[in-house]
């Protein structure tokens, strides 16, 4: 999970402005701004993202998405996760 706060544009590539937190499954994808709610999909039965989501610019739906990822990221860890620090060790060796 990522989350940015207050970034021009031209910084969205500089990792030091990224929050990171790592967790095992989240149902859902879901893209935001303050403005509005790009992206909300859901997993289907088969654990796929079905693409079919939408987007809104409604007060409530905004809040709504800043309490769902809030709910995600209060339970996901800031440690990463043995399993991609293996695979970066590799892929640096």
């Amino acid at each position: 999970m990522w989350r940015r706060f207050n970034v021009k544009t031209r910084d969205l590539e500089d990792p030091q402005l990224l929050d990171t937190r790592f967790i095992e499954d989240v149902p859902l994808e879901l893209i935001f701004t303050e403005k509005e709610v790009g992206l909300i999909s859901f997993k289907t039965i088969e654990n796929e993202i079905d693409c079919t989501g939408f987007k809104s610019r409604d007060e409530n739906t905004l809040k709504w998405a800043y309490d769902v990822f809030n709910f995600y990221w209060e339970k996901a860890s800031e440690v990463w996760p043995q399993e991609l620090i293996d695979r970066a060790m590799k892929d640096l060796a």
